[in-house]
């Protein structure tokens, strides 16, 4: 019998050891796997808290068992016995007290934590939302922007009467699309971007041929004055970007264009860099990366509403002047021109003008890696266009 309260006692200790662990698991992210784990906790403690009682009793219960009478006539013993239990169990119920008591704030801790959980949430999802509304405001506006384009073809070569005669004069592209070029008519909406992109690709086409193409004879062979297209855009460009150095009259080209149109193209470009300004500043999440492929998504949603022609033209304006320093690095860092082929281009219109942008603008950035190596990166490299001022004598020479 001397065994008995030992095995009480050690099973009162893993009871209580059980009751332990579970208010523990209960914390962790296995709890939603555990049923019932309150009832469970509270019938370990109680089963301890009995099997020590008996543990400490059972010696006097058998012996009121086996001598009963003895009890009846000497009530002094039992006072033996209270006193022992008294000290026994006073310490007992003041211990679990305190567990109680501990209980008790641990559960407020927990409760409270999960409501500073549940505020964090909802406070992130108000961020979402706001966001979101924003963004598709923003995106309402630029096809407004777009839909309200209404350019009158005509009015370019007001500015540059020199243009037309050029064009109306070297019809060796292709007779028909030159014809199309200094037609007068009205071009709105997106049908604007396609006029705008195939004037600007007209030029960019025999700026290309004259210095790199394989046969420049035949482009100075129909050209019926070389030097009329070198007093349009007076002058030649090292444009150096990455260790790239492109020789161009690429600027004097785009400006020439741009300023006849600017009215239309700059409110265009500064909501579309608005826009993924706006993205680029929003804070997600604290991990970077992921931070990173949520923003990534919303520059697609962007990229989807952007027509072919409206894509050639931004991926132009960013080379010159009114891009390069602020907007260019943004559509790099999030590979907006990642839907570009450049191999298929029929005349290498991206494959001579890619080399200014950094590689990232055409990757496909879902990589988590690759996405670590763009991040890395505090500062893209600056397209710098040193202008060399040539005659047109000079450059005619080149």
């Amino acid at each position: 019998m001397k065994c008995l309260p030992i095995l009480l006692s050690l099973i009162s200790a893993i009871s209580f050891g059980l009751a332990i662990y579970f208010i523990f698991m209960n914390t962790n992210q296995f709890s939603n796997k555990i049923k019932h784990n309150k009832t469970i906790i509270v019938s370990l403690i109680l089963l301890a808290i009995s099997l020590v009682i008996i543990g400490f009793t059972i010696d006097y219960i058998i012996d009121i068992y086996k001598e009963p009478q003895d009890f009846k006539k000497d009530f002094s013993k039992i006072g033996t016995y209270g006193d022992f239990f008294g000290g026994i169990l006073n310490p007992i119920l003041a211990f679990i007290g305190i567990i109680a008591a501990s209980l008790a704030f641990y559960a407020q801790y927990e409760a409270n934590k999960q409501v500073q959980v549940q505020f964090e949430e909802q406070k992130k999802n108000d961020y979402v939302q706001k966001f979101e509304s924003n963004f598709y405001n923003l995106l309402s506006i630029h096809h407004q922007i777009v839909s309200d384009i209404d350019l009158k073809t005509k009015k370019i070569f007001h500015f540059n009467k020199e243009l037309e005669s050029f064009i109306k004069e070297n019809k060796f592209v292709d007779e028909s699309f030159a014809e199309n070029i200094i037609i007068e008519s009205e071009s709105s909406s997106r049908d604007a971007f396609v006029y705008i992109f195939d004037l600007l690709d007209y030029f960019l086409w025999i700026d290309m041929e004259i210095y790199y193409g394989n046969d420049v004879e035949y482009i100075k062979g129909n050209i019926k004055d070389v030097n009329k297209f070198h007093n349009i855009f007076k002058n030649k460009y090292e444009i150096k970007c990455n260790g790239h150095i492109l020789v161009s009259k690429f600027p004097d080209i785009y400006n020439t264009i741009y300023s006849a149109v600017s009215s239309d193209l700059g409110h265009y470009f500064r909501n579309l860099y608005r826009i993924v300004k706006y993205i680029d500043n929003a804070n997600f999440s604290s991990n970077l990366i992921q931070d990173y492929k949520i923003k990534y998504d919303y520059t697609s949603i962007l990229r989807a509403q952007i027509s072919d022609a409206e894509l050639k033209i931004l991926f132009l304006n960013c080379i010159y002047y009114h891009g390069n320093e602020k907007f260019k690095p943004l559509l790099e860092k999030y590979t907006f021109f990642k839907i570009i082929n450049r191999a298929n281009e029929e005349n290498n219109f991206f494959k001579n003008y890619s080399p200014l942008y950094k590689e990232e603008a055409f990757i496909n950035s879902k990589n988590d890696s690759i996405i670590k190596e763009i991040l890395d990166q505090k500062n893209f490299e600056k397209v710098i266009i040193k202008r060399i001022v040539e005659t047109s004598g000079e450059v005619e020479q080149a």
